[in-house]
């Protein structure tokens, strides 16, 4: 016997967990009695002085036996288990998870619709196996009999006798997915589906397909139409690319669904994309290698990178050169190359020629930038905190070279790039362009010019670069 208790009064501020499931799925189903009656029994179980079938009797104003007839209501929903009637002893049972017990059915509460499932099949007799399939459906979906009844005859007529219940069942659970759960619903959808049967049809002949469409192609059809937007001479377009290859509906949603990532909604999109497919996996494998990398599916590489790269105009041999040139700076992933491909976007680099200038304009200003930090008394390569400064004052402030380069070569000291801020922010506000006017400041006059500079070093036709300067492209500063 244990020595330690809780008092009634802990008791009474305590919780009493309820699962969710229990209101999501089971109140619905409860009478009134069984529903107060389950709660109160998960308050009993943490409570010794009320945990007592009289207990249970005296607070309902029940008998035993009404009490035990609300228990075997709660077992039927396999919400609990009757381990003994006398002395009566319940077991709760989880209500969700692997643990979780099947409900218990009564067969006389589908005994007419045993009936009327078994005259859909008067060449055999359907098995145990398959009446409890279409039990748990009804119960755990909540599909009506009648609706249940109606999604077999018409799988039936369409398909015959001989079909699988594995095939009805789908059908059922797509349906209810869709909250198709009544008569009226399954007679809407099937009206539906009568109206798409001949679209339908035209797509299964376009694939080669003799057997023609089925209920769910109807929820495909539904998918592709609704959900995609796909028009019915762009599913053609698409089912004709598997005539020939043992074309299904499932194969051709497959196809659809890989048009509507990569943004192919019409015929002519499809039949481009069709023809470049092998095209862009090339593509693909070669910037991978170029990057020192292996991917054995290539499709997702197709997809995110290469796709939307061609899309914006790079040519293949262009998106090789570029790979090569990040993984000689560094850069040695696909998400890496993606940055440096948006860079190079934005600034109209998508053509040689104009990733050639690019490339022609951005050495010469990484050497002038260079030049800059010398004539400041600055020897260190190039950050990407000096390409900052240097856009601030040539691109922003519009200030030339000549006066960038008069100002750095007055600014050597302890903060030279401190020093060029103050100086040129004062030449903007005084209108100074040239290194002559710049003369007449007095901080500048005061300051003692270094004996030698280097200037800005512009070769726009220049095509062979070093590492170093690549990776000062291409590359990110530490």
């Amino acid at each position: 016997m244990p020595f330690i208790r809780l008092s009634a009064e802990y008791n009474d501020n305590r919780f009493t967990p309820v699962d969710n499931v229990l209101l999501s799925r089971y109140l619905s189903e409860c009478s009134d009695k069984a529903e107060r009656i389950y709660l109160y029994g998960l308050y009993a179980a943490h409570t010794e002085s009320v945990n007592l079938p009289e207990a249970f009797c005296r607070v309902f104003r029940l008998t035993e036996e009404e009490l035990f007839g609300v228990y075997e209501e709660l077992e039927e929903l396999g919400l609990i288990s009757i381990l003994s009637k006398i002395p009566l002893v319940i077991s709760y049972l989880p209500l969700s998870g692997i643990n979780a017990k099947p409900r218990k059915i009564k067969p006389q509460k589908y005994s007419d619709f045993t009936k009327q499932m078994q005259l859909l099949f008067p060449d055999r007799m359907l098995t145990p196996s398959e009446f409890s399939e279409y039990f748990y459906l009804m119960e755990s979906l909540h599909i009506e009999q009648e609706a249940m009844i109606m999604i077999a005859k018409y799988c039936v007529n369409l398909k015959g006798a001989g079909i699988s219940y594995r095939y009805i069942s789908t059908v059922a659970k797509s349906w209810a997915a869709r909250g198709i759960l009544s008569l009226k619903d399954v007679e809407n959808e099937l009206s539906s589906y009568t109206a798409q049967s001949a679209a339908l049809n035209e797509i299964a002949r376009a694939m080669g397909v003799k057997s023609g469409s089925d209920l769910l192609s109807g929820d495909l059809y539904v998918k592709w139409t609704e959900e995609y937007g796909f028009g019915q001479p762009a599913l053609l377009a698409a089912a004709s690319f598997l005539k020939g290859k043992r074309g299904s509906f499932d194969k051709l949603d497959a196809l659809l669904s890989e048009f509507y990532r990569n943004r192919k909604m019409s015929e002519g999109e499809m039949r481009d994309y069709m023809q470049k497919k092998q095209a862009l996996r090339d593509i693909a494998i070669s910037v991978n290698k170029s990057l020192g990398l292996y991917a054995a599916d290539l499709t997702p590489t197709v997809e995110q990178y290469v796709l939307p790269w061609t899309d914006d105009g790079f040519s293949p041999a262009l998106l090789t050169r570029i790979a090569e040139y990040c993984f000689t700076s560094g850069v040695k992933t696909l998400g890496g190359m993606h940055k440096v491909i948006s860079r190079l976007k934005r600034e109209g680099a998508v053509t040689e020629e104009s990733f050639n200038s690019y490339l022609s304009e951005q050495v010469a200003k990484e050497r002038t930038v260079k030049s800059v930090l010398e004539s400041a008394g600055l020897m260190r390569d190039v950050t990407s905190y000096d390409r900052e400064n240097y856009h601030l004052w040539s691109d922003l402030w519009g200030l030339s070279d000549e006066l960038i380069l008069f100002v750095a070569k007055h600014s050597v000291g302890l903060n030279p790039i401190k020093e060029m801020h103050r100086l040129l922010s004062q030449c903007k506000a005084q209108g100074i362009s040239t290194p002559q006017e710049a003369e007449a400041l007095t901080a500048l006059s005061a300051k003692p010019s270094s004996a030698t500079h280097k200037t800005a070093y512009h070769d726009y036709e220049q095509r062979t670069y070093s590492k170093e300067e690549i990776a000062a492209i291409f590359g990110e500063d530490e």
